[in-house]
């Protein structure tokens, strides 16, 4: 049912970006819109712009074919999976006017985060009760070893803050099942014969008769991605004992008892802090899907496989 294709490869795989970018999503590879500008990752469907695009206005001979001048004879050149190879010139190298078929869940690509941060802040420990007297610097590695004084409280000097960056959550299919591609006649007499019609929108006054298999199919829209983002821990801060570095936690810059026995005073300690990051989408998610214009298409014969408006 196909005619000969003149493919421009139509490629899956993107560019990375953070939350808030926007990929076009044409006839040839993603292909990045610099002046994407914040807000939820969104990805331009087949047919926003562009030569070869969806909607686009094929060359052809101007003929008197008894037809209104908004229509433009077409014929079908092509028909197959909307995420394989999509026709990007006609026989005669001018554009053709893909549309869509059988929408589908826009699904956005899982969201990774690098984590970062969670540096040692160092301890302050005393060796009165609710660190009281003098405070003793210390700035244990992360192997236990001996403080040097046995300390009945301890505070972290400062805060422990990890830090996460987010990749990923951008559109990684069409939301199609496939796609059609028509093209406009090379002659008069081959245009007066052509087995559809179209024009862009929705006439008024429907199909002519002579062609009354109808079809409104979609030209354009936009996947929209809910942004990655992740959520930055640290972990356990630091740990001390008297024997060992098992027995207690020492988490923030409040006051903590290392001496809860009133016997064993904290005397040895080590750095346990470690970046981690949690993640809003860990798979595969769905985005939303926002259809743009459509193409009305008449034919003579029904399109194959193609549900009629």
């Amino acid at each position: 049912m196909s005619a000969e294709r003149h493919p421009l490869l139509f490629s899956l795989a993107g560019a990375l970006w953070l939350s808030g970018c926007q990929l076009v999503f044409g006839l040839g590879d993603y292909e990045t819109d610099a002046s994407g500008t914040g807000g939820e990752g969104a990805s331009t469907l087949p047919g926003d712009g562009g030569a070869g695009a969806m909607g686009s206005t094929t060359s052809g001979p101007s003929c008197e074919c008894g037809l209104d001048p908004i229509w433009q004879p077409v014929s079908l050149v092509d028909q197959g999976d909307a995420g394989g190879t999509i026709p990007g010139a006609c026989p005669d190298e001018s554009a053709p006017i893909n549309v869509f078929v059988g929408e589908k869940q826009g699904e956005c690509s899982s969201c990774t985060c690098t984590a970062s941060g969670c540096d040692s802040p160092g301890l302050e420990c005393f060796a009165g009760a609710a660190c009281q007297g003098t405070a003793v610097a210390l700035d244990p590695g992360t192997g236990c070893s001996a403080t040097g004084t046995d300390f009945d409280s301890c505070r972290l000097a400062a805060e422990i803050v990890g830090e996460c960056s987010a990749t990923g959550g951008q559109p990684v299919a069409p939301p199609f099942e496939q796609f059609l591609s028509f093209c406009g006649a090379a002659s008069c007499e081959l245009a007066c014969e052509a087995t559809c019609i179209t024009t862009p929108g929705v006439p008024a006054g429907g199909c002519p008769s002579d062609f009354a298999r109808h079809y409104q199919l979609p030209v354009g829209g936009t996947i929209e991605c809910e942004p990655c983002q992740c959520s930055a821990s640290c972990g356990e801060a630091f740990k001390g004992g008297y024997f060992n570095c098992g027995d207690l936690t020492i988490a923030g810059t409040a006051c903590t008892d290392v001496n809860p026995g009133i016997i064993f005073p904290m005397n040895r300690a080590r750095f346990a802090a470690a970046p981690a990051c949690t993640v809003n989408h860990a798979a595969t998610y769905a985005g939303t899907v926002q259809l743009g214009e459509v193409q009305t298409v008449c034919c003579k014969e029904a399109l194959p496989g193609v549900p009629e408006n």
